[in-house]
């Protein structure tokens, strides 16, 4: 019986050897110790889309689907407020950049 957060690799090696290794999913047990809001952009991304890969698996059961649409909504409203930070971030620096102009040409 594997546990939660476990998967099972089968190799083939012949046709009548089946040799079983059971490994830890490391993505599935990081998911779950990380607090979205410790992300950067890049990183919340790349859950929300290794998310949006397993819900359209259909791989997984009802319970762990509605899971996962959960957290992905977790790691989208972290991508949503670090886009717009650094929308905010851009809409300051482009009201100075009148003034910056001006003063360059002013100097020149």
């Amino acid at each position: 019986m594997l546990k939660q957060g476990e998967c099972r690799i089968i190799l083939r090696l012949t046709e009548s050897d089946n040799y079983v290794y059971s490994i830890k999913n490391k993505w599935e047990r990081s998911m779950e110790n990380t607090n979205p809001e410790e992300l950067s952009f890049e990183e919340a991304l790349k859950a929300l889309e290794e998310i949006v890969d397993r819900l359209s698996n259909n791989a997984n059961n009802l319970d762990e689907m509605l899971k996962l649409y959960a957290r992905g909504v977790e790691y989208l409203k972290r991508c949503q407020a670090k886009l717009g930070e650094a929308e905010a971030r851009i809409k300051i620096l482009s009201e100075e950049l009148p003034g910056k102009i001006q003063e360059m040409s002013n100097g020149s």
